[in-house]
């Protein structure tokens, strides 16, 4: 079971290839904002983290790195491992 479907989604999409794109739409719903704790929030990190973890160890990604320049392969990694790994390091 992925915790990111979504992220593995849009990887095997990009590894496909043949000049697909994939557009980026965002829509944004206003809503009352509710007050959260800190255990809701660390909650949602933990799930965020754990499926970052889980996308790190995948075939996929070693593909996507493989096939990607070196500019992108860079912006790929800090926006999902590379993340995670800078903050343990600058938190040590």
């Amino acid at each position: 079971l992925n915790l990111s479907e979504d992220i593995f989604a849009g990887m095997d999409f990009t590894l496909r290839g043949d000049g697909r794109r994939i557009n980026h739409c965002e829509y944004f719903h206003l809503a009352k904002g509710r007050d959260l704790g800190f255990n809701a929030v660390i909650g949602f990190f933990s799930k965020l983290s754990s499926g970052t973890g889980e996308q790190i160890l995948t075939r996929q990604m070693l593909r996507l790195h493989h096939c990607m320049h070196l500019p992108s392969a860079l912006s790929f990694y800090y926006a999902h491992g590379g993340f995670y790994i800078t903050q343990l390091l600058t938190a040590w």
